[in-house]
């Protein structure tokens, strides 16, 4: 699991927040370009999730594009991170 703390320091946002079903979770997010058109800024984030019922750590990727409330792209999941 990532430790906000640290992310925070490299500038990054990053916050444990509130998940039903997960002992701890992690919300990181950062302004980058576009990777398929660096002109354009995008917000990427990862919310990491560790089960209460397996402690399997699960990282969901996804980015907001400009201007775009309350959508996102889900790009990937990565599921098994952590036993």
């Amino acid at each position: 699991m990532p430790k906000p703390k640290e992310l925070n320091k490299l500038g990054y946002y990053a916050s444990y927040v509130k998940v039903e079903g997960a002992t701890k979770a992690v919300l990181v997010a950062a302004q980058t370009d576009h990777w398929g058109d660096p002109s354009v800024k995008t917000i990427d984030f990862q919310l990491w999730v560790k089960s209460e019922r397996t402690g399997v750590v699960t990282r969901f990727m996804g980015e907001l594009p400009p201007g775009k409330k309350g959508k996102f792209l889900l790009n990937n999941f990565v599921p098994t991170i952590q036993p």
